[in-house]
């Protein structure tokens, strides 16, 4: 190969490397050690050092009491629910009352039954279950329909 083969042209900075290939394969020497001396290796721009924040965990949420308080009732079916004497419905009960200060009255009343009341918290949660007794009345017509159907024959019986 001759030297007039190759085009030297000064361009950004690679003008002495094409110089050191042509000297190289002129001479023919190793191209390694002519391109070494002109590339230098810079170390990457480490980026500036970051501040060291102090890491404070968040503070746990507050405890707020809800604006609700929950009464749940179990017992005698259909009987309906009267918290301080406004009806809330009928057992089984599942009911959300505003949460205040003292005692609220509940009352359950059914047909045929005795009603009954009792004082809850206004501010708890409350659970009840309540079976209302049968009234007197009801227990001695029930027995008398008894005693008159055991008399009664069935005209069509053979």
């Amino acid at each position: 190969m001759t030297s007039s083969a190759i085009r030297l042209t000064p361009s950004r900075g690679g003008f002495l490397v094409k110089a050191s290939l042509v000297a190289a394969v002129v001479t023919g020497t190793g191209l390694m050690a002519a391109t070494t001396a002109k590339t230098s290796v810079r170390a990457p721009a480490m980026p500036p050092a970051v501040a060291a924040r102090a890491v404070v965990p968040a503070p746990p949420p507050a405890v707020t009491a809800s604006a609700d308080v929950r009464l749940q009732i179990d017992g005698t079916a259909h009987a309906v629910v009267f918290v301080d004497s406004v009806r809330v419905g009928t057992v089984p009960l599942s009911a959300a009352l505003p949460r205040r200060r003292g005692s609220r009255t509940v009352e359950l009343r059914k047909s045929g039954f005795v009603s009954t009341r009792q004082l809850i918290s206004g501010d708890t949660d409350v659970a009840l279950n309540v079976k209302l007794a049968r009234a007197a009345a009801t227990r001695d017509a029930d027995a008398a329909k008894e005693s008159v159907q055991g008399d009664i024959k069935n005209p069509f019986a053979r």
